[in-house]
């Protein structure tokens, strides 16, 4: 730990807990478990029915590192949330309550911004079911290349997407940003595409530091909702957006929707003959329709 005796970063960590009274001790354990100890974790109850508060105020007890947020019932976005509105920290970590990290995560992390200066640590990660030493590989290839804004909204869920426990987020760039709380979907992807608005200088720790837990519920779950809301989630995203980069948008909007709808399999040749005539107008009026189908 020498190298950081004159420059302890305090990390925050949020994580949003709605009965997850299974797995948040063994979530919460990799972070006491962390070489790097300069952290504080919030841990927010979005409105628990189970034995999750119990456990909560257990581990605040034991660890003054952990401070406990309680709220009425209202989604991961809105627990995250309220977590970045009382962090303390240089650096953001999110983790949900039943995912874990690698033990020098936060360490090397750290590490690799005093090195490199950066505003953005990602960290490769992978999978596992209930025994986070039998991991399985991940569901895609991260590489350096896929980070920049163009790439995160062309192939976002094509080549890749990141777990957002994969990243170590600079307080500073992250400033007013927020999660979309009526979104059901994607609403990781609009935070990641807004935080890249920014530019970040972004370093990349090519080693599986964040490991991401498979439960049937939740993938079973993830199909559905990403289906039925994916409109909503490019509406804000074209507002988001600047100019030069709403017909990458459209692109892979109609390339995601054409997948589940055949009836918009032409939409983008006949995009096509517009596409140098009024090209916010015309992208706008068949994100429009798009939407409404």
């Amino acid at each position: 730990m020498e190298m950081f005796e004159n420059n302890l970063d305090l990390i925050s960590v949020i994580i949003p807990c709605y009965n997850q009274g299974s797995y948040i001790s063994q979530t919460c354990n990799s972070l006491i478990a962390q070489t790097y100890e300069n952290w504080e974790c919030i841990l927010v109850n979005d409105g628990s029915t189970d034995n999750t508060n119990e456990l909560l105020k257990q581990i605040a007890q034991k660890d003054n590192r952990f401070t406990v947020i309680t709220k009425k019932n209202g989604g991961v976005s809105s627990a995250r949330n309220a977590g970045l509105k009382v962090v303390k920290g240089k650096w953001v970590q999110f983790l949900d309550a039943d995912d874990i990290l690698h033990p020098v995560k936060f360490y090397d992390s750290i590490s690799m911004c005093l090195k490199e200066e950066s505003d953005l640590v990602i960290t490769n990660f992978q999978m596992f079911h209930e025994d986070v030493k039998n991991t399985k590989k991940p569901f895609c290839l991260l590489k350096k290349e896929y980070f920049q804004l163009d790439k995160m909204i062309s192939l976002w869920d094509i080549e890749f997407n990141i777990p957002i426990h994969c990243a170590l987020f600079n307080v500073k760039l992250i400033g007013n940003i927020e999660f979309d709380e009526m979104l059901k979907s994607r609403e990781d992807w609009c935070f990641w595409l807004q935080y890249f608005l920014n530019n970040p200088k972004v370093s990349f720790i090519n080693k599986p530091y964040a490991f991401y837990r498979l439960h049937a519920k939740s993938v079973t779950q993830n199909h559905e909702v990403m289906n039925s809301s994916m409109g909503d989630a490019y509406k804000v995203l074209y507002n988001l957006l600047p100019i030069d980069y709403k017909e990458s948008l459209f692109n892979k909007a109609v390339n995601d929707m054409c997948a589940t709808k055949d009836s918009l399999a032409n939409t983008k040749l006949e995009y096509k003959n517009y596409r140098h005539n009024k090209i916010h107008k015309k992208i706008f009026y068949f994100f429009k329709n798009l939407i409404k189908g």
